[in-house]
Order: structure tokens, then sequence, then C-alpha cells
């Protein structure tokens, strides 16, 4: 399934279970009394089915409970894309795939991960707008389910035992970090994360090739809010302006999905860069390959994406800088020290507005992104232009 199909499926089906779930669980909590001290005794079972950039952000909550409960088992549901990330991380015993390809195994592969997760000790939900992985919560018949709450998603209350505020303002890795406080546990400080990570993978030595500038774009996200995305125009111009005088080694890099994508960037950067040598292994690597191939790098271009968050925790020798517009980037960075960083975001009003709203005002029209490749930003920066809402295109004022 699609992300478009994805989200109505989950929307429908879930609404109706949750209303059939209601007073069942209400009921059941009543008459059973459960005692739902928060500690866990055997198993702790995380839920994160989309978003392996997203499911880095919780490295920091979640390296802390396993410092707070390294004997207990911590298993983790999610998908075939999420999961190379979640290795990365190296706090999950056991990993159970959901697979959302098609309806059938999507139900099928759900009733056994279902009984992965039967009768937790907790359940961390970190699907925050997902109504089907509410109703698998609390399927689950977790001692003590954990979600996330805000105005739009108040259709948790009754099924779901803790549910924590979810400030859409605030950085996602704190609105995480409120269930690892609530279960004992002591954030870690950041640097000792990277560290971890770091040690993890194997990362420690260097890899510079220091005959050549080697730099690695990361030009790709994830179906959920391709509005992140620069065009080939756009990546032309600012690879133009930022190496007019050096020319580098550039490698690009990207998942399996984004291999056509990749092939056109491709040939534009080609004709538009002749002294570039362009290098595109898209879909050619594993995710840990890629993560070998950055830190290899000197500098390392991205926008907001999975590998930009892996890089980040890397930290050391390469240089990051990433590219901010439909999301804000003091919600997603992590305060990592050990960083070289540069971080573009020029905020317009409509900004941000992937996570906040399932369709963007401009409809795909991503202004926000394409003024980086202007040489005058005034005319977005300052609002001089605006979004009808039956329109797909910004006019000016």
């Amino acid at each position: 399934m699609d992300i478009a199909r994805l989200r109505k499926f989950d929307f429908f089906l879930g609404s109706i279970l949750i209303v059939m779930l209601r007073p069942a669980s209400i009921l059941l909590g009543t008459i059973l009394g459960r005692n739902h001290d928060l500690t866990i005794r055997k198993q702790l079972v995380v839920m994160k089915i989309k978003g392996g950039g997203s499911l880095l952000l919780a490295l920091p909550a979640m390296l802390s409970l396993r410092k707070k409960y390294p004997d207990k088992t911590f298993t983790l549901i999610t998908s075939t894309e999420v999961k190379p990330f979640a290795d990365l991380m190296g706090v999950f015993d056991e990993i159970v795939l959901v697979d959302t390809s098609r309806f059938i195994s999507f139900f099928t592969s759900s009733l056994s991960a279902l009984q992965k997760a039967w009768r937790a000790d907790g359940l961390i939900n970190f699907e925050i707008h997902s109504k089907l992985t509410t109703v698998f919560s609390s399927l689950s018949c977790a001692r003590n389910r954990f979600g996330f709450y805000h105005e739009t998603n108040s259709w948790q209350r009754d099924v779901i035992t803790h549910l924590f505020f979810y400030n859409i303002t605030s950085p996602v890795y704190v609105n995480y970090n409120q269930v690892a406080l609530a279960l004992g546990a002591e954030i870690l400080p950041y640097r000792e994360v990277s560290e971890f990570f770091v040690q993890h993978n194997k990362l420690k030595n260097s890899l510079h090739e220091e005959q050549e500038i080697k730099v690695v774009l990361t030009p790709f996200c994830s179906d959920l809010g391709k509005e992140r995305e620069f065009f080939p125009e756009h990546w032309a111009k600012i690879l133009k302006t930022k190496f007019e005088n050096k020319p580098p080694l550039l490698i690009i890099l990207g998942g399996v999905s984004d291999t056509s994508r990749a092939s056109v960037l491709e040939i534009y950067l080609k004709k538009a860069l002749p002294d570039f040598i362009i290098d595109n292994r898209v879909g050619q690597t594993t995710l840990y390959e890629s993560v070998l191939i950055i830190k290899s790098a000197q500098e390392l271009l991205t926008i907001d994406s999975g590998l930009n968050h892996v890089a980040r925790l890397i930290g050391g020798d390469i240089h990051v800088t990433s590219y901010w517009g439909p999301t804000d980037p003091i919600t997603r960075l992590a305060p990592f020290s050990n960083l070289k960083e540069t971080v573009v975001y020029t905020k317009l009003f409509c900004s941000p507005c992937v996570h906040v709203v399932t369709t963007p005002p401009c409809k795909g029209n991503n202004i926000c992104m394409k003024q980086y490749a202007k040489q005058d930003l005034n005319q977005y920066s300052t609002g001089g232009w605006m979004i009808i809402s039956n329109s797909a295109t910004p006019r000016n004022i």
C-alpha cells in the first residue's frame, strides 16, 4: 500500500475499531483492576512502523531505558524499511516486522506481531497519528500502554492507559523522553548516546581519503512529506554555488524506492555540472554501507531525512549541511555536541506544515525549499506572497 492508501485504511478501519474497543476497554479496566505500576518486569514493546529517522530520534530515550532495564526483553514492532535504522540503534533484543505492502499480509503479520506483544509489561506507541497502532496497543493487553495525545488524536483516551501530551512545537526527542523518565530512566547525555552509536556500529576509525574532496548528497526522504525534497535544478544551483572553485567527487545515496528519481537527478547534474565527478549509488548499498560512505566523506549535503540523523549521530570530522523548509529543525535536531553542522532554515509563515497538516497549504509547490536556490530570499521570507486555499501556486501580493 502506498502512503495515501495506508492513511485512508488507518483512518476508516481504525476509527471503527476504536469505537468498538472503547466500551470494552473501560469495562474490563474497571472489572479487572490491573496493577499499572510503572515497572518493566519482563518485556517492553515499542511500535514504530514508518520513519526510520524518527525512530533514531528515540535513541536517547531507548538507550536510557536499556541502561535502566539491562536484563529485560526489548521488542520492536516495525516495517521492513525502518528495520535497518533499528539495527543501527543496538537497543532491541528482537525486531518483529509488519508487512504494509498488501491488506492481507498486513493483517496476518499484525496477528503474528500481536502474539509477540501479548501481555507485555509496557507497550510504547511512537506512531503519534495512527489509529490502527492504538488498536494494536489495546488488543495486546499490555499491562501499561503508552501513547501520545494532542488535540486531534484525543480519541486515544480510555483505550491507552498512559497518555503523554505531545507538543508539536517541542523537539520530538523531548516528547519521547517523557516515557523513559516516567519508567524511571535517567536520560543519558547526548554525547554518550553518540559515542554508543559510533561504538556499536564500529565507526571509530576515520576513513577519509585525503587526495580528493568527497561530498555525499542524500536528497531523498520518506513518503511522509515529499515537500522536504529539492528538485534537480535546485540541487544544481546549490552545488554550483557551494563548490564553484573545487568540484568534488559527489556520491548520491538513497534507498531502492528512490532509484528512478536518482537517475533523473544524476542525468541533470551531469549536464549542469560537467566538472563534477558524480557517483550515483542510490539503491545499490545497504543502510550500513551508506553509513560507512558518509563516515568516509568530508561533507554531507542533505535535507530532513533519516540519513541526516545518522550523520549527526556519527559526528566527528564530517561537516553536515542540512536544508529545511516544511519542517522546523528545532523540533528534529537533538543537541549532539561532537558535530560540525550548518543548518539552513529561513522560516516562512506556513512552515512547518509537514507532520502538522495532511495536505500542505502550497499543495506540493514547496516554496520553502525552492527559496534556497534563489539569489534573493526576501520575497519569500518577508511575506511578499500569499497562498489562496484553492490555489496550488503562491501569488504575489
